[in-house]
């Protein structure tokens, strides 16, 4: 957790998989293939809370880097 990307990143995997289905869309270059993305979005915002969540129970070290570390996306959330 105080090493590489996690360093700066909670969540790595769900950004990576949200990269993925965002290139997915962009490379079909249709409107709709954002629905996707969008709507994984929405499923792992859910799914983050709930690690958080659980982690905090989980982790009693969960507080400090909750505090030096972003959600999903270093400076925005």
């Amino acid at each position: 957790m105080n090493d590489g990307i996690w360093r700066r990143v909670r969540h790595v995997n769900d950004l990576g998989d949200l990269l993925r289905y965002l290139s997915f869309a962009v490379v079909a270059g249709n409107d709709w293939a954002y629905l996707v993305p969008a709507l994984v979005l929405l499923f792992y915002l859910q799914r983050i809370g709930q690690k958080d969540v659980q982690m905090a129970v989980k982790d009693p070290e969960f507080s400090a880097w909750e505090q030096r570390s972003a959600r999903l996306l270093p400076g925005l959330w």
